[in-house]
């Protein structure tokens, strides 16, 4: 089997495996004969063509019916040998699996792995050696000089040496099934059995397609209507056509591609011999035995150790390192340069960047599922701070007698919060104290996440020290007023202030409290009572029991 470059130019110019060539060698003199047709013979304009286009057409169905059936074939073909490859290496690998581990049974353990790795390689070629039709059939196998030349001489003089082979394999597990070697019931050791009948019923299948070819009868017919369309359709092309070269052009297509068409299918109806286009029976038995040397490796029959870190169960998932690709496709039908050459500078810089590169990994992701976990907690404090957005009343407080605007802009300022609701930790929202209830964890989780929820909290508090300055800057404005606005007046617009202010205190409290509750957090201290003591004495008349929730209009 051939590899062959994708591009156009590579198609159109590759000469090993194509079909072209052999094609030529009848579309060339059918040309020449039309070429000498149409110069020596008589125009007929009126010639009945529809005879000839019947015969193209029936010509043209068989040769599609033929290379499908051809196709149909090559594909069967390479399924089969593909998954007789992956039922006797899951047979032997499960074998494999199922050894003792008892340390007195070693000895036989290790003579039962060779045994079973020498009679699978010869199962597999004696297999290909019954459905290829090539001169040289002496693929590799693994040494098998160890065993009894009277067994050995048996094979060879046998015509089904496939068959005697996988008896002798399934001898070989039933008699170290029963010395202790194989210690698993029977029910699971039935798996082998069944991967190894399986491979075999894949080879029977095999052996029909190289047994049994195409027809005769339809074979013969087609290549005689062949021959037949190449040396009429000069003719009547010679006879029908004024111009010489599209005569000769149209000539040489059709029957080049009929003839190639035909030459499709027989190069590929019979996938197991030994052209350019066969299946490449060699390397696959040198593949199948490169798979049972591996499991000789005691690297391959032991699980590799799993140590759980911080970022195990975050699930990274990240692009494949180039050294755990394989290159065995490419190498084995592609004979194209080999991805470990092809990459070889890149393979050397990930190998030097790969400690650093896992470390970044490592602190950048590695903390992923703890901040899923924490958007539970900093949710709080976020939509703390989104509730807590000034009113639009609140933006603007005109009081129609004094027909003064208070703007937030202008006051913020000048104004200055008082000490006690400048401590912010304090009187507002006290710091999370850790609780006996809580486990390592929620702990971790806690710490982890603390820098994103001290910000969410202080967000919060810059809009609470916002409302509290408005609310002094307007009690300033109204003592600074007091000469020239009447008490009454003073009075009412004060009840007003501490009203809106208590209400909106009192909607910070209830989300402030439902969130800490929520989470276990101690509950935060109610901060009306501490803007009336510090902000009502200065207005005369003022009371300091909280207001009544009524109606205002002013």
């Amino acid at each position: 089997m051939i590899g062959y470059s994708a591009s156009l130019f590579g198609l159109l110019f590759q000469a090993r495996g194509s079909v072209v060539p052999r094609s030529v060698v009848f579309a060339v003199p059918s040309t020449i004969l039309a070429g000498v047709l149409q110069v020596y013979l008589q125009k007929d304009d009126n010639l009945n063509m529809s005879q000839f286009a019947s015969y193209n057409f029936v010509v043209g169905f068989l040769l599609v019916f033929r290379t499908q059936i051809a196709y149909s074939r090559y594909w069967e073909a390479a399924t089969i040998v593909q998954k007789v490859r992956a039922n006797w290496f899951n047979a032997v690998s499960a074998c494999f699996a199922f050894c003792s581990t008892d340390p007195e049974r070693k000895a036989e353990v290790h003579k039962f792995k060779h045994c079973l790795l020498r009679l699978a390689s010869l199962l597999h070629c004696t297999s290909l050696q019954q459905i290829a039709v090539m001169r040289d059939e002496a693929f590799e196998i693994i040494d098998v000089e160890n065993f009894a030349h009277e067994s050995l001489d048996f094979l060879a003089s046998s015509v089904d040496k496939n068959l005697i082979v996988l008896q002798w394999l399934q001898q070989l597990i039933v008699h170290n099934h029963q010395s202790g070697v194989l210690p698993v019931p029977p029910p699971i050791l039935t798996r082998a059995f069944q991967e190894l009948t399986n491979g075999m019923v894949g080879m029977v299948d095999a052996q029909k397609i190289s047994d049994i070819l195409f027809p005769f009868p339809y074979a013969q017919i087609l290549s005689g209507m062949l021959v037949v369309y190449t040396f009429t359709a000069p003719a009547l092309l010679g006879t029908i056509m004024h111009n010489l070269g599209f005569c000769l052009l149209l000539n040489f297509i059709c029957v080049l591609a009929f003839w190639s068409l035909l030459y499709i299918a027989e190069e590929i109806e019979m996938p197991f011999g030994e052209d350019h286009n066969d299946l490449p029976l060699a390397e696959l038995q040198q593949a199948f035995n490169r798979a049972l040397i591996t499991l000789m490796d005691k690297r391959f029959s032991t699980c590799p150790n799993f140590e759980i870190t911080d970022d195990t169960d975050a699930l990274l998932t990240y692009a494949c390192p180039r050294y755990l690709i394989s290159t065995e496709q490419y190498e084995l039908f592609t004979k194209a340069q080999s991805k470990a050459e092809k990459h070889g500078r890149v393979q050397r810089k990930l190998q030097a960047a790969a400690k650093p590169a896992r470390a970044t990994i490592q602190g950048a992701t590695g903390q992923s599922q703890i901040a899923l976990q924490a958007d539970a907690i900093s949710a709080d404090a976020i939509a703390i701070s989104r509730k807590s957005e000034p009113p639009a009343e609140m933006e603007l407080v005109e009081n129609k007698k004094l027909k003064v605007p208070v703007q937030l802009e202008q006051v913020e300022a000048t104004a200055e919060v008082p000490a006690d609701i400048r401590d912010d930790k304090a009187g507002l929202l006290p710091e999370p104290q850790p609780t006996a209830l809580q486990e390592a964890p929620l702990q971790k989780l806690v710490s982890c996440t603390s820098q994103e929820i001290e910000a969410s909290l202080e967000m919060l508090r810059q809009r609470v020290r916002k409302h509290f300055s408005t609310a002094v800057a307007d009690f300033d404005f109204i003592a600074a007023h007091q000469a020239t606005v009447n008490e009454p007046s003073l009075v009412k617009l004060s009840t007003v202030l501490d009203r809106h202010l208590s209400l909106m205190v009192q909607e910070l409290d209830k989300i402030a409290l439902s969130s800490l509750q929520s989470s276990g957090r101690p509950q935060m201290v109610h901060i009306s009572p501490i803007i009336s003591a510090k902000v009502l004495p200065i207005i005369p008349g003022a009371s300091s029991d909280p207001p009544q929730p009524e109606s205002c209009t002013s």
